[in-house]
């Protein structure tokens, strides 16, 4: 049978528990004030990590009259973004009559990536002609998949 720890490693190992807890917390808040925390500042922060809810507001610019929008958040970095960019173009020429897509880069625009809840590269987020969030997709995505979501109704 084993033997019951001391209560002076419970100690320990409670106090380490609160400590790890507490700087998780931290790190949190710190990705809540971009901009402002010098900790984010000096990491150069991506905002890959934002938990914010999208607005309905769309910039006047994004808007195409008669057509949809497909707003692709994308990093130089993202190899997925990279490697999807041949057919996402192919895709959206065959359907240039219905939508227009804009590709983001979430390190140079982290504002408008904050507008969409952006988590990760790639996200899409389709439009109507009036700019009101469609739906949006987070991750890989097929040209078949691609060009599903790109056709969908509003």
């Amino acid at each position: 049978m084993a033997q019951p720890r001391p209560a002076s490693k419970n100690v320990l190992l409670i106090a380490a528990v609160v400590t790890v807890i507490s700087l998780l917390a931290w790190g949190l808040v710190a990705l809540g004030h971009k901009g402002t925390n010098p900790v984010d500042r000096a990491v150069g922060g991506s905002g890959a990590a934002i938990y914010l809810k999208p607005s309905p507001v769309v910039t006047a610019s994004l808007v195409n009259p008669g057509k949809k929008t497909v707003l692709w958040f994308s990093a130089t970095w993202c190899q997925i973004c990279k490697s999807m960019s041949p057919y996402v173009q192919k895709v959206v020429e065959q359907h240039a009559d219905q939508v227009v897509i804009t590709e983001r880069d979430v390190d140079r625009e982290p504002g408008l990536a904050r507008q969409y809840a952006v988590r990760g590269t790639p996200t899409f987020v389709l439009l109507d002609e009036n700019g009101k969030t469609i739906s949006t997709r987070v991750g890989y995505l097929s040209e078949s998949q691609f060009e599903s979501f790109i056709i969908q109704r509003s």
